[in-house]
């Protein structure tokens, strides 16, 4: 026991799991799994088409400027430069968002052992790799923006810590920075932990920064950053006249009106699982990304409060001691983030990202208390890691590979003509792109001899039935068939 306590107390170890482990996570079926359709799939496109047509500005999709997604293009000069280096493929489709996953969960380490020591950064990620907080959908998992939006404003944490609490003035500087990366990953999302840095100062009484320059001149560097990509977009950015999703006439207002404040307010601007103002949104999402380890998040945060009751006299005192900074810290960034969202109109439960640490932290912080009061709190615990650690791994190891074995490199349609007749998924149609094959649009099929020579890609029953006897099924894919014309 002793020699575990001791394993334990060696930082250089604990950060070396950590890293083995996140390796490992973000390598498992990382180039087998299937594409998703949103948005990894378009992220993918864009890519393809932005290293075809070599404008590094604007994003394609189908060959013309991209219309729905307008966020700015840093997550896809990434996976371009990763296509450039390693191929057409999934794995080097993922690979921004693998580097991003790994080096999260360093800063993770860091960033809570600044306040709390190695013992518990630690103990927080072993959380998060046993649930799917971060190695999920949308987030570790996919090609989406997330990985890096929460790899840079975990990043701009760490150093407003540095600012804040450590006396590293100019900290502050990469605070911006950090964040300015971020606005240029995901624009405007860029600013969900401001406000928790806002009410961090006010609660701890440090408003005195308030009037520190550095602090302002840090605004103005991340204006400045933020400008740079307005400024870019405005001068080099297409100008869309027909065919716009939300019938704006370029990406800046698409990503400023529609994407920004039409997305919190409007409720008709697109149909989302949570949408409508749902005030169980919050717990909703650590349920399903923190299955079982959200119930000790809710035991802690009860703790909590009856500490503050219990100190009620002596309030601002008791919450502002050493010891709770981290725990303080944490409260104030996932508040704001979580308001705003549970009365938003439109949201997603990854949009929820950047605060799965934060819950994780308060988690292992009510663990450790109770466990001074409870002594076989250690063992429930660690029974709970072990189960939920085990079926992470399982649910890592058995993500879905249909469309992959199907598409991967399919020979009998690499380099062909494909006639697509109807809509064409996007994660198809990404798929078909790396297979270098040349795609015809025809809604309306009405004499199969004009298609001699080429394949026809549909999932009209219809049209199927009626040409039964002049075609030949050459593969089912999903819910598509890939038909060839008997001669």
């Amino acid at each position: 026991m002793k020699l575990l306590e001791k394993l334990f107390k060696n930082e250089r170890l604990l950060i070396l799991i950590v890293l083995i482990v996140a390796v490992f996570f973000s390598l498992i079926n990382k180039s087998n799994h299937d594409l998703q359709e949103w948005d990894e799939s378009r992220n993918g496109v864009n890519a393809y088409e932005m290293l075809k047509n070599k404008d590094y500005v604007n994003l394609y999709y189908n060959g013309a400027p991209d219309t729905w997604n307008a966020k700015p293009p840093l997550m896809i000069w990434l996976i371009a430069a990763s296509h450039k280096a390693f191929g057409f493929n999934e794995f080097a489709l993922r690979l921004p968002t693998t580097l991003s996953t790994i080096l999260f969960f360093i800063l993770c380490f860091y960033t809570i052992k600044l306040s709390e020591g190695s013992l518990l950064a630690f103990y927080t990620c072993l959380i998060l790799f046993s649930c799917k907080a971060v190695f999920g959908n949308h987030i570790g998992l996919t090609a989406d923006f997330d990985a890096l939006l929460l790899l840079f404003l975990t990043a701009s944490v760490y150093t407003f810590i540095l600012y804040v609490e450590k006396g590293k003035k100019y900290s502050i500087f990469l605070t911006a920075i950090f964040t300015g990366l971020a606005f240029y990953t995901k624009g405007t999302a860029s600013l969900v932990l401001v406000p928790g840095f806002i009410l961090y100062i006010i609660v701890t009484n440090k408003t005195k920064l308030l009037r520190d320059s550095k602090l302002w001149l840090s605004v103005f560097l991340f204006i400045a950053i933020s400008l740079s990509w307005i400024i870019i977009g405005s001068k080099f950015g297409k100008t869309i006249t027909t065919g716009s999703f939300y019938k704006s006439n370029n990406a800046l207002e698409t990503m400023f009106v529609h994407d920004t404040f039409r997305r919190l307010l409007s409720s008709d601007f697109e149909y989302s699982e949570h949408n409508s103002r749902n005030y169980l949104f919050f717990t909703e999402v650590i349920d399903a990304r923190l299955n079982l380890w959200n119930y000790l998040f809710y035991l802690s945060i009860g703790i909590g409060i009856y500490l503050i009751y219990k100190n009620k006299h002596q309030f601002l005192n008791y919450i502002r001691q050493e010891n709770y900074k981290m725990i303080l810290l944490s409260c104030a960034l996932i508040m704001p983030l979580s308001i705003v969202l549970t009365f938003a109109t439109n949201k997603n439960n990854w949009y929820l990202a950047p605060l799965f640490m934060y819950v994780a932290f308060i988690s292992v912080k009510g663990i450790l208390f109770i466990s001074k009061y409870w002594k076989f709190m250690s063992v429930t615990v660690l029974v709970l890691f072990v189960f939920t650690f085990s079926r992470q791994v399982y649910y890592l190891g058995s993500l879905p590979s249909t469309l992959h074995n199907k598409l991967g490199n399919n020979q009998k349609i690499k380099n062909k003509i494909v006639v697509v007749n109807g809509q064409l998924q996007q994660d198809i149609f990404l798929y078909l792109k790396w297979l270098n094959v040349k795609i015809e649009y025809e809604e309306n099929i009405e004499n199969i001899n004009n298609y001699a020579g080429k394949l026809i890609l549909t999932k009209n029953n219809y049209l199927l039935e009626k040409f039964r006897e002049d075609i030949q099924i050459v593969e089912t894919i999903n819910e598509y068939k890939l038909v060839a014309i008997v001669y």
